[in-house]
C-alpha cells in the first residue's frame, strides 16, 4: 500500500486562497467519504487549519497524482479549475511521514514551535478514525506523529517565548503602537484563539477590552476571567468605533466585518485610525477595509518579519528536532517493511494450514479405530508441527524485508509457495 499527502499551506499559499479550501467541522465527513470514492484511497485523512489544508491517503496500486486532490479541492468547494494546483505540494512513501511528523513537532508552522498544532492533527486523526476512514496504514502514520510531536515538546525547548499565532497577533500589535496601555481592545470570537490573544493582553494594562462572540454566554464566561466585557457580535458596529484596536480570531462562512460597518465606526470616531489584525482563516474582515482612509487591515501573511525573528532565536532547537524526526521516519519504515510483508506472512500461514487440515483429514480417515483423545493429539502434534515450521521462515521473513535484498526474498518466497504477487 502506498501513502501520499498533497496540499497547500502557508508557505505555497496565501490566505485568500488558504480559506477557499478550509473545511468546516461539518464538512469533513462528507469529505472523507467523498475522498475514498473519488480517488481512490482505502483510507484517508483531511488536515485543515489556519495556515494549511492537506489530504493524507494510502492507497493500493497505481499512483494517485496530486492533480486529482486538487480537482477534489476545487470540485467540493465548488472552485473553479486551476484554482488550487499552483499552489499544491505533494509528497509520497515516507516523504509523508519526514512531512507529517515535521507538522505535528510545529517545524512547519508559521509560529515555529506553536503548541496548537498537536492537537490540531490529533483531532483531524479522531475524526477520520471515527468515520472510518482509517485503517492500519494510516492509523501506524498518525500514532507516531502524535509520540513525535509530544517527544519534541517535552525534550527540547522549541515552545519557549512565543509560539502561537495570537501571541504573535499581539506581539504584531505592540510593534505597532510600541505601548499598548490605555488602548481600547476589542477581540472577536471568544474561542481557544481568543482566549490565548487574551492571556498574552493581561500584562499589557490595556485600557478597554470588549469580547465579541456569537454566543453572549460563552462571551460572558470568557470575559468575567480576563476582566473584560461582553458583548453579541449585532454590536460590533458600535464598538468598532470604540476601539483602536480589533483583534479578529472567529472565522466562517461570511465576513464579521465588513466596509460599510467600518465606515460608519469610522465616523463616529471623527477619522481616528482603527488598526485591525485578522488571524481567523477563513477571515473575519473583509480585505476591502484595507482601502479605508484611517483603518489599517493586518492578516497572518503580514507576520513574516516576526515570524522570521520566532525562527531565527529557536535555530538550534530546531536542529535537535529534526533530529528526533529522522529517528521517527527510520522507526517508521521498518513498520511499514513490515505491514508490507504481512499479505504474505498471512498466505503462507493459510496455505499451511489448508495442508495440514487435508492431511489431518486423510490420515484420521485411516485410523477409525482412534478414540476422540487420541485424535485431538494427533491434531494437536499436526498444529505444532506447522507452527514450528513456520515460525522461523516467517520470523526471517519480516525481519529480512527490512534488508537491501528483502524485496528479493519476498519475491523468492511467493514462487517458492506460490502465493500471491
Amino acid at each position: 500500500m502506498n501513502l501520499l499527502v498533497a496540499g497547500i499551506n502557508h508557505r505555497a499559499a496565501p490566505v485568500e486562497v488558504r480559506e477557499r479550501i478550509a473545511f468546516s467541522a461539518d464538512a469533513v465527513r462528507p469529505a472523507l467519504e467523498r475522498l475514498r470514492s473519488d480517488l481512490g484511497l482505502r483510507e484517508g485523512v483531511i488536515l485543515s487549519t489556519c495556515n494549511r489544508v492537506e489530504v493524507y491517503g494510502a492507497f493500493d496500486g497505481a499512483d494517485v497524482r496530486a492533480e486529482r486532490v486538487a480537482t477534489f479541492l476545487e470540485n467540493f468547494h465548488g472552485l473553479s479549475s486551476g484554482t488550487t494546483s499552483p499552489y499544491l505540494y505533494a509528497y509520497q512513501g515516507l516523504d509523508v511521514a519526514r512531512h507529517l511528523f515535521r507538522v505535528a513537532s510545529a517545524l512547519d508552522s508559521m509560529v515555529v514551535g506553536e503548541t496548537q498544532i498537536l492537537g490540531q492533527v490529533r483531532d483531524a486523526y479522531q475524526i477520520a478514525a471515527s468515520h472510518g476512514a482509517t485503517g492500519k496504514i494510516l492509523n501506524a502514520l498518525f500514532q507516531n506523529a502524535l509520540k513525535v510531536g509530544k517527544e519534541v515538546q517535552s525534550t527540547t525547548q522549541i515552545t519557549s517565548g512565543h509560539t502561537s499565532m495570537a501571541a504573535v497577533a499581539v506581539d504584531f500589535a505592540r510593534r505597532i503602537f510600541r505601548d499598548l496601555a490605555g488602548l481600547n481592545v476589542l477581540v472577536v470570537g471568544a474561542g481557544e484563539m481568543g482566549e490565548t490573544v487574551l492571556r498574552h493582553l493581561q500584562s499589557e494594562r490595556i485600557g478597554r477590552i470588549v469580547i465579541a462572540n456569537r454566543s453572549i454566554e460563552r462571551a460572558r464566561d470568557v470575559a468575567s476571567r480576563y476582566s473584560g466585557e461582553a458583548m453579541g457580535i449585532d454590536r460590533l458596529e458600535k464598538t468598532i468605533g470604540e476601539s483602536d484596536i480589533v483583534l479578529a480570531c472567529a472565522g466562517g462562512d461570511s465576513f464579521l466585518i465588513g466596509v460599510e460597518m467600518v465606515e460608519a465606526a469610522l465616523h463616529a470616531r471623527r477619522k481616528r485610525p482603527i488598526y485591525f489584525v485578522d488571524i481567523a482563516v477563513p477571515r473575519s474582515i473583509e480585505p476591502a477595509v484595507h482601502e479605508l482612509d484611517n483603518a489599517y487591515l493586518y492578516d497572518v501573511d503580514d507576520f513574516e518579519e516576526v515570524v522570521t525573528r520566532n525562527v531565527e532565536s529557536r535555530a538550534q532547537e530546531v536542529v535537535r528536532c529534526e533530529t528526533i524526526v529522522d529517528h521517527a521516519v527510520r522507526q517508521f519504515g521498518r513498520e511499514l517493511h513490515v505491514f508490507a510483508v504481512d499479505p504474505l506472512v498471512s498466505d503462507m500461514a493459510k496455505e499451511f494450514e489448508r495442508i495440514r487440515q487435508a492431511e489431518l483429514e486423510r490420515v484420521l480417515q485411516k485410523l477409525p479405530h482412534l478414540g476422540d483423545a487420541d485424535r485431538a493429539e494427533v491434531e494437536a502434534l499436526t498444529q505444532r508441527l506447522t507452527g514450528k515450521l513456520l515460525h522461523r521462515p516467517l520470523q526471517n521473513l519480516k525481519h529480512g524485508s527490512l534488508d537491501d535484498d528483502g524485496g528479493d526474498l519476498v519475491r523468492a518466497l511467493q514462487k517458492l509457495f506460490e502465493v500471491r504477487e
